[in-house]
Formats: structure tokens, C-alpha cells, sequence
């Protein structure tokens, strides 16, 4: 019987990154940028990472959503910015830093979202 051992938080963070596809690590990317220009164009001076109050992230990810627009063939649809919500939830989730930690992705939490 082998041996057990507990693995190191290094072993535990290559196995968690391994399980991200680089396809979807390319499309969070995508999505950050976008999240990013966009506080800029409508004069947000903070990062989302600062945020504290949960109210106030789901508030600005709702204006995000609806403010968010596709230059070229108009709006994006309802099904693709709800996949875009999700890659961005994971995101934050991992740019926070402290006990206050949101997942958009928590509908009991962003009942709104």
C-alpha cells in the first residue's frame, strides 16, 4: 500500500492550474481587459479587487453588463454575457485579498446577476 503524505500548497496550486483550459484562460484574459476599459471609459478610479461591499460589485457588474457593448453587430446576447459573468467571477474571486471574498457566480448571494 503506498505511503500517504499531504501535498504542498505548490503541488496543490499546479494541479489547480492544470485543470484551467488555456482556451478559457485566454477568454478570462479577454474579459478582464474588457471589465478594465470599460471602468476607465465611465470614470471608475478604483479597482475591483478594493472592493469590500457586495452591493457595490453587484451593482457595477450590473452596469457592466448592460453598458457593455459590441462595437461591430450590437449588443452581446443574453446566454454570452452570462458566460462572461462566470469567467469574470472566477477572476475576482481570485484578485481579491482578505476575509472579503465574492463569487458573482453565487446566486443566493447576487440575486441580481
Amino acid at each position: 500500500m503506498p505511503k500517504s503524505y499531504l501535498p504542498s500548497t505548490e503541488e496543490l496550486d499546479l494541479i489547480t492550474n492544470l485543470q484551467v483550459p488555456v482556451n478559457t484562460k485566454k477568454s478570462i484574459e479577454k474579459w478582464v481587459n474588457v471589465l478594465k476599459n470599460w471602468y476607465k471609459k465611465v470614470g471608475y478610479d478604483h479597482k475591483i479587487k478594493t472592493i469590500t461591499n457586495k452591493s457595490q460589485l453587484e451593482w457595477e457588474m450590473q452596469e457592466f453588463i448592460v453598458g457593455v457593448r459590441q462595437l461591430k453587430s450590437g449588443e452581446y446576447s443574453p446566454s454570452f454575457l452570462k458566460n462572461e459573468l462566470i469567467l469574470l467571477s472566477q477572476w475576482i474571486y481570485d484578485v481579491q485579498s482578505g476575509p472579503t471574498k465574492f463569487k458573482l457566480s453565487q446566486k443566493d448571494n447576487f440575486r441580481n446577476l
